[in-house]
Formats: structure tokens, C-alpha cells, sequence
């Protein structure tokens, strides 16, 4: 039997955000479905929310983890962890959903046939314009796709090490004793960004593959990644900043990693110019991932038709 286990993360969410999440949640097909919600010290009622939402549903394979406080994305997803019994993860945050009713399904059986320690496939970007109406639109990351699309991995692991080419956090799938491993080295150091860790899946040769396909609709300008207000940009820094320390001072030989920890020093620049300027200076690669990334725009185009939005 597929089997999946999905952390869903609260923090202050929004009710319909929430309901849009659970719907494409409880909907998947062909799946044996462990669902388990996370609470991150909310100051309103949310998990009440969904909990309500889930028993009018009819829903009952789901289980519930509050936060008395705030204690950041990470250690709230590594405590949902804890509670997850499936041989593959998925952390999803409140108003993001699936692509479609079969896409753990698919992606079970992509990374199964692939023997895969984490993957992820194709994201849909979109947001509510003034008059509340959906906007889409591909979203271009990571910023070489077709370096993932070959396996090539010398050039997957220079895009992300040393360019930072990301991955969209959202749309990665894990074997769940894997994203263990790999969250504990983290724990205390970082608190938001727990998609950093594909630098260091890649870093240790991990299997990490590419299913080419839409899996994710992804809300931008909702989340702490996309949302720059109260504080976000700072928070983002901070978070990157301890991880880069932290990959240095274990691998200080390794040349990816001096050149990542650079990186995150020049994107630490508040001038867009300044900034821009000293990353090409210092590692020019970069600047030809991102010509890449505008040459390579068909292939993040999913083709397929997506869910419905409520």
C-alpha cells in the first residue's frame, strides 16, 4: 500500500486557507493517508478550525499537536515528526495545496521506482489579486531545471551549494527516516528554513530526483519565504546565516561550501546593485545558472491540468 504521512503547519492561519489545504488533503486517491496537524502556538483558534472542518468531513485518520508557544517552523515540524508512522513525508503549510487528487500517488511511485531520499516535481505559483480573484503562474525554481532532469549531480549540487539555485521547499516529498536524519542536525540552529536541508542531502550524496510534473500549488507572498513584512527578510537571514556557519565549520575543505558561505554573505548586501555586482564578481557561475533559468522557462510549464480552486 502507498503510504504517506502529512504535516500540516499552523501558525495564526486563516480559516479558509486552512479548509483549502484539507480539501486537497483528504481528497488524495490511492493512498493510505496519515494526517497529522501542527500548531505553532496560534494566538486564534485554527486548530479548532480544522478540527471542526475535518468532523463535518467525516475525516478521522488525523492527529493533533499544539504548541502552548511559538517555537519556529522547525521545531514544530520536527515535533509533527515525531508522531509520523508512514515510509514518506510531506510538510505543507496552511492556503498551499496538491496539484491534483493523485499526486502522492504519483509521487510514491516515482520515488519508489527511483529509490529516492527526497523528491520533488514541478510548482505552480499563484496569489489573490485585489478583487480576490487567483492569479497563476510557473514558478521558475529550482534555477537550473534541466541539470535535474539529466542527473546531472555535480552540476545539481553546484546550482544549490555554491549558487543557490533552491528548490521550492514546498514541493519536496522525503523518506521520513531521512528528513529525520537530517532536521535533528539543524535543531536549535535554525528555526524557519528547514528546506536548507536540501544542501546538505546533496552535499552527503543523497538521492534526491526530479518527478516532471506539476505536485504543488504554492501561494506567494504568504509565507515566511515569500512574505517580506514584520521582520520575515530578517528572520530569513538570521536562519541562513547559522546554517551556512554551521555547514563551514564542519566542512571547511569542501570548496562548494566556502563558496555557499560566501554566497550568503553578498546576498547579506541591502543594495540591489552592491548585491547583484559582488555575487557575479565572485562567482560568475551564477550568473549563467540564471541565464539558464530564462532559456530553460518552457520546462517549468506543467502541462497537465491542475484541482479546481474553491
Amino acid at each position: 500500500m502507498r503510504e504517506f504521512s502529512i504535516l500540516l503547519l499552523f501558525y495564526n492561519s486563516e480559516t479558509d486557507a486552512i479548509k483549502t489545504s484539507l480539501d486537497s488533503i483528504i481528497c488524495q486517491k490511492d493512498v493510505d493517508l496519515e494526517l497529522i496537524m501542527a500548531d505553532d502556538g496560534s494566538s486564534n483558534n485554527c486548530m479548532d478550525e480544522a478540527v471542526k472542518y475535518l468532523e463535518e468531513k467525516k475525516y478521522k485518520n488525523y492527529k493533533v499537536l499544539n504548541h502552548p508557544k511559538n517555537v519556529g517552523t522547525v521545531q514544530n515540524l520536527y515535533d509533527a515528526l515525531l508522531l509520523a508512522t508512514k515510509k514518506y513525508v510531506h510538510s505543507i503549510g496552511a492556503g498551499d495545496l496538491f496539484y491534483s487528487e493523485t499526486t502522492l500517488k504519483e509521487i510514491y511511485d516515482h520515488m519508489t521506482k527511483e529509490k529516492s531520499d527526497m523528491s520533488f516535481g514541478k510548482v505552480q505559483g499563484f496569489y489573490k489579486d485585489e478583487a480576490g480573484c487567483i492569479k497563476q503562474f510557473p514558478y521558475c525554481l529550482p534555477a537550473d531545471i534541466k541539470a535535474f532532469e539529466k542527473k546531472n549531480y555535480k552540476r545539481m549540487q553546484k546550482d544549490i551549494i555554491q549558487n543557490h539555485g533552491w528548490i521550492v521547499g514546498a514541493s519536496m516529498f522525503y523518506k521520513t527516516e531521512v528528513l529525520m536524519k537530517y532536521i535533528k542536525t539543524i535543531l536549535g540552529k535554525v528555526r524557519y528554513c528547514e528546506d536548507l536541508l536540501q544542501a546538505s542531502l546533496l552535499l552527503n550524496n543523497e538521492n534526491v530526483t526530479y518527478y516532471p510534473h506539476g505536485v504543488f500549488y504554492y501561494e506567494v507572498g504568504t509565507g515566511i519565504s515569500t512574505d517580506n513584512s514584520g521582520g520575515n527578510s530578517e528572520k530569513l537571514e538570521k536562519d541562513h546565516n547559522s546554517y551556512w556557519k554551521m555547514m563551514l565549520k564542519q566542512n571547511p575543505d569542501n570548496e562548494l561550501i566556502k563558496k555557499g558561505y560566501k554566497m550568503q554573505k553578498l546576498q547579506c548586501f541591502k543594495n540591489p546593485l552592491r548585491r547583484k555586482l559582488a555575487i557575479i564578481l565572485h562567482n560568475p557561475s551564477y550568473a549563467i545558472m540564471m541565464l539558464k533559468t530564462i532559456a530553460q522557462k518552457k520546462s517549468y510549464i506543467i502541462k497537465e491540468r491542475g484541482c479546481r480552486f474553491r
